[in-house]
């Protein structure tokens, strides 16, 4: 059986409101004694016969509600023995992706837009520009098309990191030659165990990663996770997307051979023990997945203005 089907199940269960039907049962009973003793009358011993039968009822509601607490349970038991197996699963996919070339990486990220629900998007963005800030830089890790890159253009100065150079090809046709002279372009090697090096340590006020550790294994997600955690000054963000293995969507897209495994629940554990807080977790339509975190501290600018100048794209 496929984790997919496992999860299904569960968030079936999950979404089945165990505790309204405990409390719907007790108030029905609770109500319908209090209607029962109105009256004195009585046809033999039918009142109490009634009484009886609601405290079974209500005796079996809560009977309803423990085993369902024990199945979900189990559940959530039978879903851990799938963890090895997928994370080597996620290993070879990522091994796999290793040769896929710009124009790849590229057009897969438009046909399989994460940003596909229009609402969805609009969350993010919104999450998004609430951080953007031209107080301090910022680093988009694997710019894409640009789409991200446009609504972090206040940052200054923006450091685009990706694994190729090729990888920037479209966002440097996006922008004048004029802001283009604002974007640091680094390209990094993930074998090594800092990956960021290169960039200003402590400095970086926000770090953004949309549709990168999407297709890295968790190991691979965590190596970048603590190099984050080197560039971030004090009060840091970090935004990323990630393919929740701990969702039926993501499990789906492991088992389809596309997205690597990396469940939340893993996942939040890695983030504690790094030391970083977590803002909020996300989890939308179409399989959207998204954490906000911060390095512990106060986040501080000594810049008191942003240098203005007219920034326009070069087409749409």
């Amino acid at each position: 059986m496929k984790l997919s089907y496992v999860l299904l199940y569960a968030k079936s269960l999950d979404d089945f409101n165990k505790v309204r039907l405990q409390q719907d049962l007790h108030e029905y009973v609770h109500d319908l004694n209090l209607v029962i003793d109105l009256h004195e009358i009585d046809f033999g011993n039918l009142k109490t016969l009634v009484r009886n039968d609601l405290k079974a009822i209500d005796a079996l509601g809560s009977r309803v509600y423990h085993n369902l607490n024990l199945l979900q349970e189990k559940l959530n038991a039978w879903k851990l023995q799938y963890r090895n197996e997928y994370y080597k699963l996620s290993d070879k996919i990522y091994e796999e992706s290793l040769n896929d070339d710009a124009d790849y990486i590229i057009t897969r990220s438009k046909r399989n837009n994460l940003f596909v629900v229009h609402q969805s998007q609009n969350t993010f963005i919104g999450r998004l520009s609430a951080y953007a800030d031209f107080h301090w830089p910022a680093v988009q890790i694997r710019p894409l098309n640009g789409f991200i890159t446009d609504k972090m253009k206040a940052n200054d100065p923006l450091y685009i990191v990706d694994t190729s150079e090729s990888l920037f090809k479209e966002v440097k046709e996006m922008f004048t030659p004029q802001y283009q002279r604002r974007l640091r372009y680094y390209s990094v090697n993930e074998k090594q165990k800092h990956p960021l090096h290169r960039l200003p340590q402590r400095q970086i006020g926000l770090v953004v990663a949309v549709d990168f550790f999407n297709f890295k294994p968790i190991h691979v997600v965590e190596k970048y996770l603590k190099s984050c955690w080197e560039v971030l000054r004090p009060g840091g963000i970090m935004m990323f997307t990630f393919n929740n293995g701990d969702s039926v969507e993501g499990a789906r897209n492991v088992e389809a051979h596309f997205n690597t495994y990396v469940p939340s629940s893993d996942l939040i554990t890695i983030l504690h023990k790094i030391g970083y807080e977590v803002i909020a977790e996300f989890n939308l339509d179409k399989n959207l997945s998204w954490f906000e975190i911060r390095k512990p501290g106060e986040l501080k600018s000594m810049r008191l203005a942003q240098t203005f100048a007219t920034i326009e794209k070069l087409s749409d």
